[in-house]
């Protein structure tokens, strides 16, 4: 290791040699007179500067792409479907209300404006009722039902067994406007 006293002398001697001026032997006067703890660090920083330098770049790359996407996306304007929820016309409640009462006698279906309630007064009963319910799901399309109550046994009232109450809501799926 040298001392600092010999990197000093060093230094001066280069300094005032005639060819330190000269740009092509400055970085190999310099590396000669400095320590190598000095070189690492000075190549580190260096090697960081240079990969900060990439980094930038690459991010000024991606900015312009997204920029690219943005114009895309604005010059096609796709519209979006717009999701509507509304009451059901009560002839589609009818509708869905015979239909269970055709297909599962031992359930009891009774509407009362937007509610449907299907109970069953057996317990013996469960695969119909679970069946009903299920069935109320898919039956019709354009129509879901949102439970707001579900029981069994002694929870149920008027005696019933089993009981699910809810609400009938109709979705319309329309088609969205251009020129947001």
């Amino acid at each position: 290791m040298q001392s600092l006293a010999e990197i000093r002398h060093r230094l001066r001697l280069a300094l005032n040699a005639p060819a330190f001026w000269d740009r092509s032997r400055l970085w190999e006067v310099w590396r000669q007179a400095a320590p190598a703890s000095h070189v690492v660090v000075a190549a580190a920083a260096i090697g960081a500067a240079g990969s900060v330098a990439a980094a930038l770049l690459a991010v000024q790359d991606m900015a312009k792409d997204v920029q690219d996407w943005r114009r895309a996306a604005v010059a096609a304007d796709v519209p979006l479907p717009v999701v509507q929820r509304r009451p059901p016309d009560p002839k589609q409640i009818s509708d869905v209300v015979a239909a269970l009462s055709a297909a599962y006698p031992d359930v009891m279906v009774k509407p009362s404006g937007a509610e449907l309630t299907v109970a069953v007064g057996n317990a013996e009963k469960l695969a119909a009722f679970r069946a009903a319910v299920q069935r109320l799901q898919v039956l019709d399309p354009s129509i879901r039902w949102q439970v707001s109550m579900l029981c069994a046994g002694k929870e149920c009232p008027n005696l019933a067994q089993m009981t699910a109450q809810g609400t009938v809501v109709e979705f319309q799926i329309e088609k969205g406007k251009k020129g947001r």
